[in-house]
């Protein structure tokens, strides 16, 4: 057989061993794996010395371009993706100015992104105020999930992203499980952490400290509960991002276990930083939901 690929003697990364093997590859797909691959074929890749593995999908990416490229845009993002190991992604619809929230804007989202990519991608679409009646041409012209958020997010920038009522988010769920598409939400719960940071900032308590304790653990799983009920009313599939806490992991697995669609992920620094590291990091270190304590990000390893 002539193959259109082989990658010779790499050290190819397996599920729990290294081995020093050929790949080859037909049609797209790795067809022969083996010690030795004599076979011809149209390009040949020596890999000697190099590790071969899988590339990783990275379903949560945030490109700001067009509108906001100074922040991220398509070259350097999908360059630092690449540079990681990184070969396809999907784009949250939020950042980029207008947001990803109807046809129009999808369009120029597919514009702007034309001959800058260095992987594959694909793109959200968005669930805000107004647009539940674009909800099925973003489908129609091919997103492949939707996002919106139960915290407060946005600015007073036209077009950018907002946060859904509790009438959009119900009625959004219900168009989306008609559709089969799934639906990823920040949850973390609007009207408490909004007042809670209010009070705190009239206290003149701003430290990175203060920041945290006004976003408890509590307006999380608040959030996380009532997305699971409508979504369970509804019947629309979740994925829940950025959990921060063990208590809503709980809450998520339940669900889980008794027959609901929902899925979670978390971040990196939820695993490796603390509350007691934001005061020496700074900004750098703000992020919603907010780092926890040391007993909580235990928990949340278990």
């Amino acid at each position: 057989m002539k193959y259109d690929l082989i990658i010779k003697g790499g050290k190819a990364v397996f599920r729990d061993e290294v081995r020093n093997v050929d790949i080859a590859v037909k049609d797209g797909k790795i067809s022969a794996i083996a010690e030795t691959i004599d076979s011809e074929a149209s390009e040949v890749i020596d890999a000697q010395g190099q590790y071969v593995m899988p590339g990783m999908i990275d379903t949560h990416v945030h490109i700001c371009e067009p509108g906001r490229t100074e922040w991220e845009g398509f070259v350097t993002g999908t360059k630092a993706l690449a540079a990681g190991g990184t070969t396809s992604y999907v784009d949250m619809p939020l950042n980029a100015l207008p947001a990803t929230v109807d046809r129009e804007s999808l369009h120029l989202k597919l514009e702007a992104a034309k001959g800058k990519n260095y992987v594959d991608y694909a793109l959200y679409g968005g669930l805000v105020p107004g647009n539940l009646d674009k909800l099925e041409e973003l489908s129609d012209e091919g997103v492949v999930a939707y996002k919106c958020f139960m915290s407060t997010c946005g600015s007073d920038i036209p077009e950018d992203f907002s946060n859904v009522d509790d009438y959009t988010l119900y009625t959004g769920m219900k168009k989306l499980a008609e559709l089969g598409h799934m639906l990823s939400i920040h949850a973390e719960n609007a009207q408490i952490t909004d007042r809670m940071g209010q009070e705190m900032v009239k206290q003149g308590k701003t430290s990175a400290t203060d920041y945290a304790v006004s976003r408890p653990i509590f307006t999380e799983v608040d959030a996380v509960k009532r997305a699971l009920f409508l979504a369970k009313e509804t019947g629309c599939k979740l994925h829940l991002v950025h959990i921060s806490s063990a208590e809503a992991v709980e809450e998520i697995i339940k669900a889980r276990n008794e027959g609901q669609d929902v899925t979670l992920e978390s971040c990196p620094h939820y695993f490796t930083l603390t509350i007691a590291q934001s005061e020496e990091l700074g900004p750098v270190a703000k992020c919603a939901p907010p780092l926890r304590t040391e007993e909580s990000q235990e928990k949340l390893w278990q």
